[in-house]
């Protein structure tokens, strides 16, 4: 079995208020059909604006396993 380890970011940025929101992660398959995960994910923005880091699901992280067969 192959072992792979792969990374992602994603971004969305707003050009009306000039906030941002970025996820980043990784995922790691240790076996063929089982995957681990973790995911980081922000806001960058003023309290008003769209993307503000102080509204509700500002800062998240997200952890899992996934098993396929």
């Amino acid at each position: 079995p192959s072992r792979t380890l792969a990374w992602t970011l994603r971004s969305v940025l707003s050009p009306v208020d000039r906030s941002a929101f970025a996820s980043g992660g990784l995922t790691w398959k240790p076996y063929q059909g089982f995957s681990l995960l973790v995911f980081l994910s922000g806001m960058a923005g003023e309290e008003t604006d769209l993307f503000g880091w102080d509204r509700a699901g500002g800062i998240g992280c997200t952890v899992g396993a996934v098993y396929s067969f």
